[in-house]
């Protein structure tokens, strides 16, 4: 073969060499490589606050365990004014603990297999309503609110209990009333520290049943409380579908991947930390936040010592009802010393006018001198840049 002729072969086989390449890969994004991350330990934002809620690590000394097979107990009661309702019994068996049980298990990926038992007695409590002061709304001023009662109510019920009661397998147990207008006042209370068969239990949750009976909505409302005991706040300073702690009725009940970076459901595999940065651009692929596995979950960006980006991936297929229309990538800014109701975590959309606030493939959004953008997004996993003007 002459020289000129080897190479033109040449120059075929590098054209087509080429040309396999692109069609074996047409506009992929390529990943950044591990070496540029840093450890997820690093991302672990502390907080300054000494509330029994918070975004930052540690959690709160005394929130529940989130790992390993715990139990919660709950326990009818009744008023002299108020009789039972077999309502209050058919709803939680049949609505609040399948949901928590069942969330609260694929949420961890496994890791926290949480049963509720219910005490098959009703505990009659010989006093009324008013007498525990438990008729203020939660819209009442807070000066009002904290003139409840819940210490006694919670110390009659388990004096009354306790005979019949193990309490050293529970985790916190749940005081739960007949449906009446007459109780305004729902939620979670503690630490208290309370020692019941040579176990110390701080947290117990309360309420009538008016809030959330018969709204299958509402079925996550001992997940939101039960949240609350596990240390988390409410993350937002309004409203927002994206988390049972942030609305009590949203289609997208899942926590979100910072609430699940906290509670210690995520390996090192499912967080991608840029701790330092030592690149302009990243490259990565994240995993929606509902699948189970090794792969990555959430991007974290951190900006300061208590402040962080965060990255996930929010799919139609998770637990709740979320639509294809909602979803997509969500971008936030966590602030663990903001309080709760005062926006420890703000979504970040920029101009996008979705009411989900997700962000579809070729959409991004900015943050001071960041830009995080989707390239690609498919049922399976999302390519998302984030760079540095």
């Amino acid at each position: 073969m002459s020289n000129r002729l080897k190479v033109l072969f040449s120059l075929v086989v590098v054209l087509a060499l080429a040309s396999s390449v692109f069609l074996l890969s047409p506009g992929k994004s390529v990943e950044t490589s591990s070496e540029y991350f840093d450890e997820m330990k690093l991302c672990q934002l502390p907080t300054d606050l000494k509330n029994t809620e918070h975004l930052g690590f540690p959690r709160p000394e005394k929130a529940i365990k989130t790992t390993g097979s715990l139990k919660s107990l709950v326990i009818l009661v009744d008023f002299k004014d108020l009789p039972y309702s077999e309502k209050s019994l058919l709803e939680w068996r049949n609505q609040q603990i399948p949901t928590f049980e069942k969330f609260t298990k694929q949420m961890s990926y496994g890791k926290l297999d949480f049963k509720v038992d219910i005490h098959p007695k009703v505990i009659h409590l010989n006093k009324s309503v008013l007498t525990y002061k438990l008729d203020v709304s939660r819209f009442s001023p807070e000066e009002k609110r904290q003139n409840a009662d819940f210490m006694s109510l919670i110390n009659d019920t388990v004096r009354l209990a306790d005979s019949e009661v193990d309490f050293s397998q529970y985790e916190f147990f749940n005081i739960v009333a007949p449906p009446t207008d007459n109780i305004g006042i729902n939620g979670t209370t503690g630490p208290f520290g309370m020692k019941l068969d040579n176990r110390i239990i701080n947290y117990a949750t309360f309420g009538s049943i008016n809030e959330y009976y018969g709204d299958s909505k509402k079925s996550i409302w001992f997940l939101h409380e039960a949240g609350h005991a596990m240390g988390l706040s409410h993350p937002y300073a309004y409203y927002q579908m994206w988390g049972a702690m942030g609305s009590g009725d949203t289609n997208a009940p899942e926590f979100l991947g910072w609430e699940r970076f906290l509670l210690s459901w995520f390996d090192q595999s499912n967080v991608l930390c840029i701790a330092n940065q030592k690149i302009d651009s990243y490259s990565v692929k994240i995993s929606p936040l509902y699948k189970s596995g090794a792969h990555a979950k959430i991007l974290v960006y951190k900006l300061s010592k208590n402040s962080a980006i965060v990255v996930e991936y929010r799919s139609a297929k998770e637990l709740g009802s979320v639509d294809s229309s909602q979803s997509g990538v969500l971008v936030y800014k966590v602030q663990t010393n903001i309080p709760a109701d005062f926006g420890a975590v703000s979504l970040l959309f920029g101009n996008i006018s979705r009411p989900s606030n997700t962000i579809k493939a070729g959409e991004f959004v900015r943050y001071e001198d960041l830009e995080i953008k989707v390239d690609e997004l498919s049922d399976n996993e999302a390519f998302v840049t984030i760079s540095k003007n």
